[in-house]
C-alpha cells in the first residue's frame, strides 16, 4: 500500500466514526491548533473537504503548509491547504504525507515543576498512560514513564501522535488549570532507573494554553529566582559593640 493510501484509509475511517482531527499551523510565529471534522474524502483527487465546529472561523490561509494530528495516526500527516471557504467554514486540504524532519527543538524557556505533577499521556484512539512531568515548556514537555516491560519503547516512537492531558497550577487559581492538547514523541531514552524513560514531546497548545503555559513558566521563574537568593552566600558582617 502505498503511503498516500494508506493516509486516504485513515481520513474514511475517521470520517465514517465522525472523530475530530487537529490542524496546526503557524501565524506569524504563532503556532495555532484547530479541531475539525472530515466532511468529505475525495481518493481519485486526493483531497479531503473539513470544517469547524459551532460557528468557529476557519483560520486557514490558501498555500499555507499545516500538520494534522489525531489519535489514530501513526505519525503527524503534513498536508496543504488548496482553497478556503470563509463563509460554510470549509477548507479543501491535498498533498498530503508524512514529514521526515520532525524533531525537538525548544526556543522557549524551559521549568522544572515544583513538585511532582501526573500527565495522562492518550495513544492509539483511547489507550492511556500516566507520567509525570520532568521539565515544561510552551513548546514541548518531557515526562517520566516507568514502565518494567520496556513496552513504551514500541509504543511511543518518535514522530507518535499522543494527546496530553493535566492540570497546571497556576496561582490565580486555587484548583489549576485542565489542558489537553495534541502532541508528537520527539525521542525516548532510559533514566537511571532501569524501569524509567525519559519521553519528550513537541507540543501543539491553543493560543489561549500557550498563555496559560507562559503565565505557569513566569511563576515558576519567579519562585526560582527567589530560591537562588535564598541559597546564595552572602557577606558576613561586621559586630558593632556598643
Amino acid at each position: 500500500m502505498s503511503e498516500i493510501d494508506d493516509i486516504l484509509n485513515n481520513f474514511e475511517y475517521i470520517s465514517q466514526q465522525k472523530r475530530i482531527i487537529s490542524l496546526v499551523n503557524s501565524y506569524k510565529g504563532v503556532t495555532i491548533s484547530l479541531d475539525v471534522s472530515i466532511d468529505q474524502v475525495n481518493r481519485r483527487r486526493g483531497e479531503i473537504i473539513v470544517s469547524t465546529h459551532h460557528g468557529q472561523n476557519i483560520s486557514l490561509l490558501p498555500a499555507t503548509k499545516i500538520l494534522i494530528h489525531s489519535d489514530l495516526f501513526p505519525k503527524p500527516i503534513q498536508a496543504t491547504v488548496g482553497s478556503v471557504d470563509v463563509h460554510h467554514r470549509t477548507a479543501f486540504l491535498k498533498n498530503f504525507l508524512y514529514p521526515s524532519d520532525m524533531r525537538e527543538a525548544r526556543k522557549e524557556t524551559r521549568v522544572q515543576p515544583r513538585s511532582e505533577l501526573p500527565i495522562n499521556v492518550v495513544y492509539q484512539d483511547q489507550n492511556e498512560r500516566v507520567a509525570s512531568v520532568l521539565d515544561i515548556s510552551v513548546e514541548g514537555i518531557s515526562v517520566r514513564l516507568n514502565d518494567r516491560t520496556k513496552s513504551v519503547t514500541q509504543i511511543f516512537l518518535p514522530k507518535t501522535s499522543v494527546r496530553l492531558n493535566f492540570s497546571l497550577p497556576i496561582s490565580s487559581q486555587a484548583d489549576g488549570v485542565n489542558l489537553t492538547f495534541p502532541a508528537v514523541v520527539s525521542y525516548i531514552h532510559p533514566l537511571n532507573s532501569a524501569d524509567d524513560f525519559r519521553v519528550g514531546f513537541m507540543t501543539y497548545p491553543t493560543e489561549q494554553d500557550r498563555n496559560i503555559l507562559r503565565r505557569y513558566i513566569f511563576d515558576r521563574q519567579t519562585e526560582l529566582v527567589k530560591e537562588v537568593g535564598q541559597h546564595a552566600p552572602t557577606k558576613k558582617r561586621s559586630t558593632l559593640i556598643s
